[in-house]
């Protein structure tokens, strides 16, 4: 056999295998077989200071978009941030929200500070991620320079 013979056989076995494999990674050659669903998502923890004392419950929200049947993943959607004071005073503190997938693992992360918070204020963060990963799946969040404020 000829070496162009045998490259064109190699072409015509690979090519559909080749484009069946970026067809799965990208998700562009697919047809769904459904519209995708939408689901809000949520997850709330309350932190504290090393101390014991509350300082703040945060609440993670996400309208999800899971992918229809035969569909690839969706490229993800925004995570917002809200945070509400559930101390007896008055608050200011740095913190570090971060997203956890199912093995564990950080997939997203974002900083900030909250300069002042009194009790049962809540301060809506508004967009501090967008990941496929579902907000339910795992968060935490890492308070820093708590101090009390006026």
């Amino acid at each position: 056999m000829s070496p162009r013979a045998l490259l064109r056989q190699m072409l015509t076995v690979l090519c559909p295998v080749m484009l069946g494999a970026c067809c799965e990674i990208t998700g562009e050659c697919q047809e769904c077989d459904s519209a995708p669903a939408a689901n809000t998502l949520s997850n709330s923890f309350n932190t504290y200071a090393a101390t014991g004392a509350p300082v703040a419950s945060f609440r993670l929200t996400q309208d999800h978009q899971s992918a229809g049947s035969g569909c690839a993943p969706a490229g993800g959607s925004a995570v917002a941030l809200s945070v509400t004071s559930i101390a007896s005073v008055p608050l200011r503190f740095d913190y570090l929200v971060q997203g956890v997938g199912a093995t564990g693992l950080v997939v997203w992360s974002r900083t900030g500070s909250v300069p002042r918070l009194a009790p049962g204020q809540s301060l809506d963060v508004g967009q501090v991620a967008r990941t496929p990963v579902r907000v339910d799946v795992g968060a935490r969040a890492i308070l820093t320079n708590i101090a009390v404020v006026q």
